[in-house]
Parts: C-alpha cells; structure tokens; sequence
C-alpha cells in the first residue's frame, strides 16, 4: 500500500455535559485515491478526547491532544506508526499541565510539541525524546486577557491553533478570546517560547481568530476567523516578525441570516485554490488564490451533506476533500475539480462518531 492511502482521524467521546459519544479514540483508515473510497483498518482505544493530531517529520510517530473540559487537567499521548501494520502503538502520556488542549503541533526537528490550551488560556511545550517519549510540560506559556466583544466568547484569553511557520523560527498562535494573533521566537535550543521577542497583530474586534495555512510560497499566511466567518489573507514578513493584512473575505452567501461559525481550513497541494469550513451554514467556502497579491476570489460554496464540518482535509493529489461532519458522524469524500477549485458531488461516506481530526500520513 501506498502511505499516502493511509489517514488518521481524531475524535470526541467523552464529554461530561455531552452524551458520551461510541468512538474507540484515534482511528486508522485506507484511503483509494483511485475510487475515493474509505475503510477502517484499526484503532486504538483512548477516552480522553484525542481530538486533534499531528505526525512528526520523520512520519515516525504521532501524538494527539487531550481535549477534556475545564475541571480536568489533560495529557498528550504519543504512538509510534507502524507502516506495515497500518496501525498506531501507544509510547506514552504526559501532561501538559493546562485544560482544554485542542490544537497540537511538532516542529522540524522532531524534540517539541506544542499545544493550545482553549480552556487553560496557555500554550503548553512538551519535550519529546528521539523514541517519540513525552516529557510532562515544564513551561506554560502565553497570557492576557479577552477583548470581551463577543460576551459569550470572548471574556477570557482563548488560543485555538499552535502553527509553526515554513522556516521552523516562529510559533503562530491566533487567539480567539483575544482578537490576536501571536508570533513567537522559538528558541532552537531549549524549545522555549522567547517572550521578549515575541509581536502579535490585533484582528478586526469580534472575528475570533482560530486556524492558520501558510501558501507553498510561504509569502502569504491566512487566517479562519471562527467568530465572523471570515478569512484574512496577511503577507509574512520574516525578518522583521511582522504580519501584513492584505485583504479579508467573507465565507457565508451575502443572504444567510442563519448563526455559523467557522472552523477549519486548507491550501491545495498546487497552491491555486483555498478552503474554509462553515458550522451551521454546514458548507465548504472554496476560492482561487491571485499568485501575486494572495488576494481570494470567490469559487463558490459546497454543502457538506451532514452537520458541523469542524475538521477537513485534502488528498495529497489535490483531486479529493474529506470532511468530518461532527454531529452527523461521518466523513465524507468529494472530489474537486483540478481545472476550476470547485468541488464536485459526494463521492462516498464512511460512518465514524464525532469526527474532529483528518490527517494523511504523507510520503
């Protein structure tokens, strides 16, 4: 099998406000990028909410987030990949000493994972070792207070995605709560978050800003504003640790009067066309990408066939979107049109409960 076939999904199931939902915890999956169709092949039992992933460079290992609640302290747990069984083997947990994380990233050289703590109001830095071992968190990082526009979401400090730039100096972190979005030096050494040397960039008030891709050409970031629905296309300027707002878009229809909330979003592997996910609208905003300006123009926007599309991803070939309907309990396959960005009819649907996290093990 090719190790582009092979996915992994994260999951919710164990809420205690929420019914508990069925899912074993992180699941694996083969993926045909012939027919577009997807099966279980395994999973590995984990009830603490292993809702987001990541997988190291060296596609050695993966690690996952333990999104409990506001009352119980969390853990990351890391799993070494195993190819020929197309399964995950359990290493170990450590705490992040924080609640709530519910983004993780790992940087280039395989030795720090970081993560965002929604509920802890910090960014958590664990150690790995060159076995893929976790190390409890040794340092909680980033403060501040929220900007209180939103009343509901917005009274406290609220990161919502860790994002590490193209040349592994900078950790990216939008703050929700806050209306900011936060870059940090990392130091290459320790791992360490340098607090002095650190910038951010104020949102417009009230946007909640929650994930980030940065285009092949590494010039241009953009952001998913969960809280107005909209993406900000910023220009990266590295030597100076600044970001640039060039333009913002809107991914709702001009007429929906409805309540939505954005959540996930991506670049074609080609670089020509951008994707962002409505929850509530339930759609998929699509967009061609000006290669000059990094401007978006409007595609169109695709229905997902099921509700709260709060993760997506796309194939490696760029011929394929995967959406995770959270509360219908499925993942869906569309096929996009290479030509045009547009996304075509559903192709196949494979039942999963709670969906959250779709991440290729890519070559």
């Amino acid at each position: 099998m090719n190790n582009n076939n092979l996915i992994f999904v994260g999951t919710y199931n164990n809420f205690i406000k929420e019914k508990t939902s069925l899912s074993d915890g992180i699941y694996t999956l083969d993926f045909n990028n012939t027919t577009g169709e997807l099966k279980i092949i395994s999973s590995v039992i984990n009830k603490d909410n292993p809702s987001f992933l990541t997988i190291s460079k060296n596609k050695k290992y993966l690690f996952s987030v333990g999104e409990l609640d506001e009352i119980r302290n969390s853990k990351i747990s890391s799993y070494k990949i195993n190819k020929n069984k197309k399964s995950l083997e359990f290493i170990n947990s450590a705490s992040c000493n924080s609640l709530g994380p519910c983004h993780i990233t790992i940087d280039d050289s395989g030795q720090y994972i970081y993560t965002a703590n929604y509920s802890g109001k910090s960014v958590s830095f664990l150690p790995v070792s060159k076995s893929g071992k976790l190390s409890d968190s040794p340092n909680v990082m980033h403060h501040g207070k929220g900007s209180n526009v939103n009343k509901s979401r917005q009274i406290d400090s609220h990161p919502h995605s860790v994002n590490i730039d193209p040349t592994n100096k900078y950790l990216i972190v939008p703050d929700l709560g806050q209306d900011k979005i936060y870059l940090y030096t990392i130091d290459q050494i320790s791992g360490y978050l340098n607090k002095k040397n650190m910038n951010y960039v104020n949102t417009k008030p009230g946007s909640g800003p929650r994930h980030v891709v940065f285009h092949p050409n590494r010039k241009f970031m953009y952001v998913i504003n969960e809280l107005d629905s909209t993406i900000d296309n910023y220009l990266f300027d590295y030597s100076n640790q600044t970001l640039s707002l060039i333009s913002s878009i809107s991914t709702l229809p001009e007429n929906w009067k409805g309540e939505s909330t954005c959540a996930d979003i991506h670049i074609s592997p080609n670089g020509k066309y951008l994707y962002g996910s409505n929850r509530g609208h339930d759609s998929i905003a699509s967009y061609k990408i000006d290669n000059k300006t990094g401007k978006l123009i409007n595609i169109g926007i695709f229905k997902t066939n099921g509700k709260t599309p709060r993760n997506f991803c796309i194939d490696p070939s760029g011929k394929y979107i995967l959406v995770g309907n959270q509360d219908t309990d499925t993942i869906k396959v569309f096929e996009i049109n290479i030509k045009s960005g547009e996304i075509n009819d559903e192709i196949f649907s494979l039942d999963i409960p709670k969906p959250v996290c779709i991440l290729f093990l890519k070559n």
